[in-house]
């Protein structure tokens, strides 16, 4: 179950136990695992009054009993929480960039969820339960889900009864969003007089970053291929539609020493439902402009930042 799945990674050991959580031998936590996984690949949204009845049926338990095993299981979260005790070193090791505080404030919200669905006979969209909790924990969405996705990978790794998932493929495609830009700074950096030349250089950014994300992307473990837009025909069906949104070009510091800076939006979008399925801001300066009056080098660094960004999300496809 998608809400339950944060905290049960961690709270499959006793209090107090100093070896690592182990899933593996609670088959109502494993069946979870399972269909959580296969709900995030699917195009559908993820009902509680579809995975309940699954995981009853899957572990030969009534529904009730499964509700009952995992509000047991909360009692646990909640504690080692508390505790922060050695099985909170496995959620810690999966964190990402959440803060500690960030990680006991979305763990509490998302056990506040799980008790809620299990204790309501109401249907409840797990996805939305997730957003729900991850705002409540002042973090954004996206990153929540990240967090999930990693605990997922790491207990279903090996697990023989999970299904295995195919890398799939993707188009990538971009925009430049209207902006107002200074043109004394850009003539600065290109060192150039010339503003015809100057404003040649940041229009339509994305045709700059687009390819060297597609050339990126088929590095990264998950994607079996990439192609532009333009470049996409009906012999292939990607499964994802990546679009990279350049908001903003500025630049910072000195007139002796500037640096661009861009603003992008990187969205990933599941063709068949054309849901979201990931979202991230990407603000980033050059990390070293020195000596350069060109803006390529520092669209490639974009480029690989976008593709560093992507990597986690694309890397949990086993």
């Amino acid at each position: 179950m998608l809400v339950a799945l944060t905290g049960t990674a961690a709270f499959t050991q006793p209090t107090g136990s100093t070896t690592s959580p182990v899933v593996s031998d609670d088959p109502v936590l494993m069946a979870t695992f399972r269909l959580v996984d296969e709900g995030l690949r699917s195009s559908s949204p993820v009902r509680s009054s579809h995975v309940l009845p699954q995981v009853a049926q899957a572990t030969g338990r009534s529904e009730n009993d499964v509700r009952s095993h995992l509000l047991s299981k909360l009692e646990a979260l909640e504690d080692l929480r508390q505790e922060k005790g050695a099985g909170w070193d496995h959620l810690r090791l999966r964190k990402g960039d959440l803060s500690h505080r960030q990680l006991s404030r979305l763990v509490e919200h998302l056990g506040e969820s799980l008790t809620r669905i299990l204790s309501s006979s109401d249907d409840y969209l797990l996805d939305t339960n997730l957003r729900w909790a991850a705002r409540s924990a002042r973090i954004p969405p996206e990153e929540a889900l990240e967090f999930l996705r990693r605990l997922l990978t790491s207990q279903l790794s090996n697990d023989p009864l999970a299904k295995p998932v195919e890398p799939v493929g993707v188009v990538v495609n971009g925009w430049t969003e209207r902006y107002d830009f200074k043109l004394e700074p850009l003539l600065l950096f290109l060192d150039t007089d010339d503003e015809a030349e100057a404003t040649e250089a940041v229009r339509d950014i994305q045709r700059f970053i687009v390819p060297g994300v597609v050339r990126g992307l088929t590095s990264v473990p998950g994607i079996a291929w990439a192609f532009r837009q333009r470049d996409l025909t009906a012999l292939v069906d990607p499964v994802y539609d990546i679009r990279i949104r350049a908001r903003k070009l500025s630049f910072s510091g000195l007139t002796t020493n500037l640096q661009p800076c861009i603003d992008v939006g990187v969205d990933v979008v599941d063709t068949e439902s054309d849901r979201s399925v990931y979202f991230k801001d990407i603000d980033h300066c050059a990390v070293d402009a020195s000596g350069e009056q060109r803006l390529l080098p520092f669209f490639s660094e974009v480029a690989h930042v976008v593709v560093d960004s992507l990597a986690p999300f694309f890397s949990t496809f086993r």
